[in-house]
């Protein structure tokens, strides 16, 4: 008998999360849609500008030494 008092209850407490469910699955739906239909195109990838090298050889390199700092986690 608990059983069949029950079930209204369980079952109006479902049909309240059924509308906002809905409504996430379309519009998580639409945006996926939107972005495989080809709207990635938006997004220009560019390649990282590489810098120009400051040396062209070893003896540049060794021609100017700087100071090398170590710094610790305290």
């Amino acid at each position: 008998m608990e059983n069949q008092d029950r079930l209204p209850t369980d079952v109006w407490g479902l049909k309240k999360f059924r509308l906002p469910a809905a409504v996430l699955i379309m519009v998580v739906g639409a945006l996926v849609t939107y972005l495989l239909c080809g709207r990635f195109r938006r997004f220009e990838i560019k390649p990282y500008p590489v810098p120009h090298a400051a040396f062209t050889n070893w003896n540049d390199v060794l021609a100017q030494p700087r100071d090398i700092g170590l710094h610790g986690l305290p």
